[in-house]
């Protein structure tokens, strides 16, 4: 289970007003009573919509039994509207599986008890890796928190996810407890780690990585790196999954080409450490982060002083 749903985390979503996102949409108890009472295809519609497109999408929780209303334009939590005890849980999700093509693996269905007759359903989607045709037989995805209709390339570009490795950077500081001195002053040190996951079903063969800082802060830069001015006021830092390759023969090294180690499905690996003073980790600086693979190029953003610290 990704998340442990509870009752107070429910009322805490309603007290504070939560706003929907791409990844959370709140429905109320009735739209999910009418669909499990009735065989209405206008509601069997809306509702494989917005299972599907949360799939086709970057997956997410549609809570039904809080209902949504609006506040300065913006969808957020309203009352609970609670879903009825009487349904099975296994009901609904053969339901869902009727009414999506192909069904939905790993999809988790959530009861919350609120009373002997009142319940919330969390219905927990994951991201998928291969496109899901809804009721009417019509692709769509979340976009600015609404349900939309896709086009041709975003289903071929869906169908293709399982085929791509899909890596995303996790960054830490930590501390140095050797203390670096320069003209009798004093400096805290942290190493940046920047590690990368690989969430997709493929291996990431050849990958690069690219760190675009302000060109101000290279004084606070430690050690020697591959630097690269690429504007008069940015540099950039270059790592990528090559692994010196190496044997000893004796006392000799004896030294082949560099090979790529591939950063294999569900894997973290780090990919680099920049040292740094800890002044750097004070200023608010955006870093560009760029990673290539053999077939994907992301972009990544943080800030410097948002980068979480390890003891």
């Amino acid at each position: 289970m990704s998340f442990k749903w509870s009752k107070e985390i429910l009322e805490n979503i309603v007290v504070t007003k939560q706003m929907e996102s791409n990844t959370l949409e709140f429905k109320s108890g009735e739209d999910l009573n009418e669909v499990m009472k009735s065989n209405n295809n206008n509601k069997n519609v809306e509702f494989s919509k917005d299972i599907s497109a949360m799939a086709n999408s970057n997956g997410g929780d549609i809570i039904y039994g809080i209902s949504e209303e609006k506040k300065n334009d913006k969808s957020v939590a309203g009352s609970f509207s609670f879903v009825e005890r009487n349904f099975l849980i296994d009901s609904i999700e053969q339901k869902l599986n009727s009414l999506i093509i192909p069904k939905i693996d790993n999809i988790e269905i959530i009861p919350i008890d609120f009373s002997e007759t009142e319940m919330v359903v969390i219905i927990s989607i994951p991201k998928s890796y291969t496109a899901h045709q809804a009721k009417d037989k019509r692709y769509y995805k979340r976009f600015a928190f609404s349900v939309e209709p896709m086009e041709d390339w975003e289903v071929k570009d869906i169908i293709n996810r399982g085929l791509k490795p899909e890596v995303e950077l996790i960054f830490s500081a930590v501390k140095d407890n050797n203390y670096l001195s320069i003209n009798n002053i004093t400096y805290g040190c942290y190493d940046i780690n920047i590690k990368v996951h690989n969430k997709g079903k493929v291996s990431a063969n050849y990958l690069n990585c690219f760190i675009e800082i302000e060109k101000n802060l290279k004084k606070s830069i430690l050690g020697t790196y591959n630097l690269m001015e690429t504007s008069s006021d940015h540099i950039q830092i270059m790592f990528d999954n090559k692994q010196e390759n190496r044997i000893k023969i004796g006392n000799e090294w004896v030294f082949f080409p560099t090979i790529y180690d591939p950063i294999l499905p569900s894997v973290i690996k780090n990919i680099g450490t920049i040292k740094v003073k800890k002044s750097l980790l004070n200023t608010h600086s955006l870093l560009t982060c760029q990673v290539s693979t053999e077939s994907t190029c992301n972009v990544f953003y943080i800030y410097t002083d948002e980068i979480p610290k390890e003891k």
